[in-house]
This record gives structure tokens, C-alpha cells and sequence, in this order.
């Protein structure tokens, strides 16, 4: 209308804030680039980085044989056996439909492309080369992970853990652990797309200040150039680091950092004290909840009895390793991968499974009177062969039965033979759940 005067003309989306550096004093309304994407790939990356992240989760996770057609349109064909995860999340929500078959996605650490169209409310992404994608899986659509900042900085991924439980060496109480220095390597590697895990020997790092962690150990000794904690995190002789501490020593340093704030599952904080409790029960479908994966132990194969073998169910032998738990004694429906040998061995073999297995933990009161001596004894369904001298790696996912003492080796066998029909049963029912 004449006469009136408007104080404020535009509101400047992503691609002017970039290209007309003049309308900042007026206002400005970034979308995309709060992400750390530029809008269009003409224009030039100033150097953003993501202030914000949108999330989803799998809506469904599905095997197609290759030659599939999938999407709206069937606009995507697949070139070899896939596993497919559908994402509830489309151009309806704000994901650009120009980013169809070009967008990629973060899930456990690892990039996934988008495959087909992005719908109104959906989109399809490419998961095969992840093992375990669930129902349910955490997805990273928008913003960065370790993995995307570590390549944004021309970095390497990597993790930092202690050679032992920093409060059982504290207050000399037993603190087992939830894995063993080498699964907790493995898992980081393999499920968050770690490169290199620091393994610190604590006695080293108790009595260190705090100020020096960060200066002269993890920027000095380490070449940090950006660090990720936990809301919780304290370093330091005596704890005197924590989260504030070391934003504001990163800030002095030039080194970034981000911290993770608490998690919380169905109202409870996600924490090893909460996920000890539950694998301490038998509890491992929750514990996997808040773990994001399986329960998992590893131990070479040593002999035993050969009890099994005599009753036709040949287990293998494992240790509980030094220091980390064991979950609550029972019958567990496991799945068991057979790791591949030291490079040094010749020949070396490759790592084989995974096998489904019925997996007892405990001291077997049916045929051991003394009680002693905590075992893991997978039998591994559908397979044959000699492990002796090879390394398994177990997951554990339901507590079939607790450990019991049976009246002799007749019905112990069938209790074992029953256990083996409810473990292919419950794998089976979880293959249907994710199609």
C-alpha cells in the first residue's frame, strides 16, 4: 500500500546468504546449509560445517534378489542381491527429491546411498554392506558423524579406551567389563567406521593433569584436531576434567570438540552400568537395545570334556575372558563367526559363519558336581570341522532357559535338542520380522 514502509524486505535462504554476502544486515533464513551442505552444487563451499542434524530410523529392512526393481516407479534396479532399508522420511519432510539417487545417508558409522526416488514420505537406501541392519536402526539424513567430520577435516577416525576399567583400578573394586579390549577394537571398526583404536594404558594416564591430556597427549602425542566425548566424560588426576573443561581447553587449543549429550531409552539413561545390570540377568535382547548391537564374547577354543560329542551335540570350548562379564548362566540362541587366522599363520584361513548356535553359559551342574569354573559352550548348528587353535566370536541374543541341573545325560540331551529347534525358530521369526 502507499505510504507504507517495510523495515524488513527478504528473508534470504541459503544459496543468497552464500551468494549476496550484503543481505546478512537485513534477514536470513538458512535451511540447508545449517547441515553443512551447500544448496546447489554450482555454488562454492565457503567451508560449512553442520550446526543441526535430522535423524531418522528403519522403518523396515528387506533382502531383494538382484534384478529387483524398487521405488515409486520401479526407478531403481538392482544390480546384485541387496539388502534394502526403507526410510520414513521424503521430500514431504523437507529431503529434496533432487537428491534421488544421489543423496547417502549415515547408518553405524558407514555412508549408505539413497537408491530410487525420494517419495513424499519415504525413501529406500542400499545397506548391504552392513551386517545387523535392523528394524529400528538409528539413520543419520542430515549432518555429521566422527566419520563424516574426521573426512571433512582430512582425518583419520579414531577411538580412545583404556587398557582396564579406570573405577575398578580407582576403588579396587570389580567392575568387569562389557567387552574385551579386542572385541571393543572390533565393534568400533567394524559397526561406527572407526580406523584406529587407542588402547591407553590407565596406570600411565591417572596421575596426568587434565590440562596436559589434552595439550600434550591427545593434540601433542596423538595429533587430535577435533574431539567427541560423552556428557559424562572426566579425565584427569582426580576427575578434575570434565565436558566444560575440555570444550574450553579445545576453544584455547584450536582444537574442535563436540560433546555428546545423555541418552535416554524408554526414560533410562543409556549407561555400561544400566547394560552391566541387564547381561549380569540374562536380560540380552535389552541389553542389545541400549548396546546397539549384540552381546558379544570372543575367546580361543580350548579343550574340554567332549561330553557333546558322546551325546551328538559337539560344543566348543571357550573362556570367559579376564575381566568382563559373564551374562547370567543359561541356554542362549547365539550366532557364532569363526575368525580368520593371525596373517602369520600359513596357509591362513578366512574367517567363516555366521553359524546359528545353542550357546550354555555357566559351570554345567548336570555333569560337573564341583561347580567350577565358569564356561562358554556354543554348539554350532550346520557345521563341521576341526576349531582347535581358532578364535569365536559369539553373539548372544535370547536366554532360552536358565542353567539347570537335569537328573542325568539322556535328558540333558534333549533339553539341548529342544534349545536347537528354539534357536532356528527365533532366527527365523527375526528374518520374517525384517521383510
Amino acid at each position: 500500500a502507499e505510504g507504507v514502509k517495510f523495515p524488513l524486505r527478504h528473508c534470504a535462504a541459503s544459496a543468497a546468504v552464500l551468494n549476496f554476502p550484503w543481505c546478512h544486515s537485513i534477514m536470513i533464513r538458512p535451511g540447508i546449509a545449517l547441515y553443512g551442505y551447500v544448496p546447489d552444487p554450482s555454488l562454492e563451499d565457503p567451508g560449512l560445517r553442520p550446526v543441526m542434524t535430522v535423524k531418522s530410523r528403519a522403518a523396515a529392512v528387506r533382502e531383494l534378489p538382484a534384478g529387483s526393481k524398487i521405488s515409486y516407479g520401479c526407478t531403481a534396479e538392482l544390480a546384485r542381491d541387496s539388502k534394502i532399508a526403507v526410510l520414513p522420511i521424503g521430500y514431504g519432510d523437507g529431503y529434496p527429491r533432487s537428491l534421488s539417487n544421489r543423496a547417502e545417508v549415515l547408518i553405524q558409522g558407514t555412508p549408505c546411498p539413497v537408491v530410487g526416488r525420494i517419495c513424499m514420505d519415504m525413501c529406500m537406501v542400499d545397506v548391504t554392506c552392513l551386517p545387523g541392519v535392523h528394524t529400528g536402526e538409528e539413520v543419520t539424513v542430515y549432518g555429521s558423524g566422527l566419520t563424516q567430520r574426521a573426512a571433512e577435516l582430512d582425518a583419520r577416525p579414531c577411538a580412545f579406551t583404556f587398557d582396564q576399567s579406570p573405577a575398578a583400578a580407582l576403588t579396587g573394586r570389580e567392575v568387569p567389563l562389557l567387552t574385551g579390549v579386542d572385541d571393543r577394537a572390533g565393534l568400533m571398526e567394524t559397526l561406527y567406521g572407526i580406523r584406529e583404536v587407542i588402547v591407553a594404558p590407565f596406570a600411565r594416564l591417572r596421575d596426568m593433569d587434565w590440562r596436559d591430556f589434552v595439550g600434550d597427549y591427545l593434540r601433542g602425542e596423538h595429533r587430535a584436531v577435533h574431539v567427541v566425548a560423552g556428557h559424562d566424560f572426566h579425565f584427569g588426576r582426580g576427575g578434575e576434567g570434565n565436558p566444560v573443561r575440555l570444550e574450553e581447553e579445545c576453544a584455547r587449543l584450536g582444537i574442535g570438540c563436540d560433546i555428546i549429550p545423555r541418552v535416554e531409552l524408554d526414560g533410562v539413561t543409556v549407561s555400561s552400568t544400566h547394560i552391566r545390570g541387564l547381561v549380569e540377568r540374562g536380560e540380552l535382547e535389552a541389553a542389545a537395545r541400549f548396546l546397539g548391537h549384540p552381546f558379544v564374547l570372543s575367546g580361543p577354543v580350548v579343550h574340554g570334556s567332549e561330553l557333546g560329542r558322546t551325546l551328538g551335540t559337539p560344543t566348543a570350548n571357550l573362556l570367559i575372558p579376564q575381566g568382563v562379564i559373564a551374562p547370567g548362566f543359561g541356554v542362549y540362541a547365539a550366532k557364532v563367526r569363526v575368525l580368520p587366522d593371525d596373517p602369520g599363520r600359513q596357509p591362513s584361513r578366512p574367517e567363516e559363519g555366521p553359524y546359528l548356535a545353542v550357546t550354555n553359559v555357566g559351570v554345567r551342574p548336570t555333569v560337573n558336581a564341583s561347580g567350577a569354573g565358569v564356561t562358554v559352550e556354543p554348539w554350532i548348528l550346520d557345521f563341521e570341522g576341526d576349531l582347535y587353535g581358532r578364535t569365536l566370536r559369539l553373539e548372544l541374543y535370547r536366554r532360552l532357559r536358565p542353567e539347570r541341573r537335569f537328573s542325568g545325560v539322556d535328558e540333558l540331551r534333549s533339553a539341548i535338542l529342544e534349545n536347537a529347534a528354539q534357536t532356528r525358530a527365533y532366527f527365523a521369526a527375526k528374518e520374517r520380522a525384517s521383510c
